[in-house]
């Protein structure tokens, strides 16, 4: 599958239709806020940490999700 450009105008509508493919419409409203919210909080050059930062809280969700 090739990926689309996306922009504002059509990441919603491109994020309903994985969704939508994957059969977790439940999940649909809250992916397309924590995608908006993670646009929203982009700031160019801002330093963040390494992925092992969050690596404990990605393994305790997986955990919890397992159980």
């Amino acid at each position: 599958m090739t990926c689309p450009k996306l922009d504002r105008s059509n990441i919603v509508a491109f994020i309903a239709g994985i969704f939508e493919r994957r059969g977790a419409g439940a999940y649909l409203g809250e992916a397309v806020r924590v995608r908006i919210w993670d646009d929203q909080c982009k700031q160019p050059g801002m330093k963040t940490p390494a992925f092992r930062y969050a690596t404990p809280l990605l393994g305790r969700v997986v955990a919890r999700q397992a159980s």
